[in-house]
């Protein structure tokens, strides 16, 4: 491109309209290529990411490489007008940013420049409030499981891990004593299974009849309760009920999190399980 604009400038009996029409090809070209090229990573990797804010900023800009695209489009255009002899109508003065030039050789380059500039810059404007909003939640869920796991620690005091402290660097880490609270709780019950009594999650199943993942964790936080009752009393399951099924889909820290809590919410709001089997909520 260099040595083009060199050979117009040194020969004046060079016709402009070509050495401008070489010019502009090899800028379109590289254009062109890149611009293809960064489209097709930002949609394939917007499709692999996990992390929302990088999957909405990749498509975001995608959209300005389809802007770029119109702009490589309509200087491909104004070459084969060269090519033809019609001459260049882009160095007229443009009266506005919606006309038929304009829009294509300012409007749609200057948008496509706004959105790629906007999406890749999204993820990095939105990961600390992410992260804040990320932490904010991790401590109320692990406040909120407290009541649950400290009646499991109280009656297994085996379940509990390494103090947090003893870890450098950890006791502050949300992650961290969330993931450890999950797991205490998760070992207290599948430790409590030989008292899981059957007769209890099937009066409890009947009770709360819905078919709702609510349903589902208020029937676990019977089902616990009542284990726990009679692990104190020494007194073993007839018939051990199976773990339950919301319980074994879970697949991360987060959706085991969300399980949990409402179990433990459930756990809050159950009394003790009557004799029949059937839980009492509290108040009643």
């Amino acid at each position: 491109m260099t040595a083009l604009f060199a050979y117009e400038q040194l020969t004046a009996r060079s016709p402009v309209e070509q050495v401008y029409a070489l010019y502009l090809l090899s800028y379109i070209s590289f254009l062109g290529f890149s611009v293809v090229d960064f489209l097709m990573q930002a949609v394939r990797q917007s499709k692999a990411t996990r992390r929302d804010s990088i999957r909405v900023g990749l498509r975001v800009a995608a959209a300005g490489c389809v802007f770029a695209l119109v702009y490589v489009v309509y200087k491909l255009t104004r070459i084969v007008g060269l090519g033809l002899g019609l001459g260049d109508e882009t160095h007229e003065q443009c009266s506005s940013l919606v006309t038929s030039t304009c829009a294509f050789s300012v409007t749609s380059p200057a948008i496509a420049v706004l959105l790629i500039c906007l999406g890749l810059t999204w993820p990095a404007v939105l990961y600390p409030i992410s992260q804040a909003r990320r932490r904010r939640w991790e401590t109320r869920s692990f406040e909120s499981l407290r009541p649950l796991w400290q009646d499991l620690a109280a009656e297994m005091p085996q379940i509990v891990l390494s103090s947090a402290e003893d870890v450098e660097g950890s006791s502050a880490d949300s992650d961290f004593r969330l993931q450890r609270r999950v797991i205490e709780i998760s070992d207290g019950i599948l430790a409590l299974r030989p008292y899981r009594s059957r007769r209890v999650r099937e009066s409890a199943a009947s009770n709360f009849h819905t078919t709702t993942e609510q349903s589902a964790a208020a029937v676990e936080a019977a089902v616990v309760r009542a284990a726990l009752a009679d692990s104190k009393a020494g007194r073993y399951a007839d018939e051990v009920a199976p773990p339950s099924v919301d319980a074994a889909a879970r697949e991360d820290l987060r959706a085991d999190t969300q399980w949990l809590l409402l179990v433990a919410d459930a756990y809050a709001h159950v009394g003790r399980v009557g004799d029949d089997g059937r839980p009492r909520t509290i108040g009643t």
